[in-house]
């Protein structure tokens, strides 16, 4: 596991901070465009990436991977996650 990365998710209320797996690449595209507010967050980003099948990951997803599996968060829908870095 990284021990410098941390993947922090909230979903229902929870948050709750995912196991990341240092063999994976992790990339972070990140476009902004003109702000003309200023402390107005902005900015779009996305990438596919790898978690590793941990007990904590496998909990927060619900065990997404068995066929009775409900209500597995980002299957649907986003996560809004921040990256935070040591």
């Amino acid at each position: 596991m990284i021990n410098d990365l941390i993947l922090r998710v909230r979903h229902n209320g929870v948050t709750t901070d995912l196991d990341v797996d240092g063999a994976v690449p992790l990339r972070l595209d990140i476009s902004q465009v003109d702000n003309q507010n200023i402390g107005e967050v902005y900015g779009v980003s996305s990438q596919n990436f790898n978690l590793p099948g941990t007990s904590n990951n496998n909990k927060f997803f619900n065990h997404g991977y068995l066929e009775s599996a409900v209500d597995v968060p980002g299957l649907y829908n986003t996560i809004e996650c921040s990256v935070i870095r040591n």
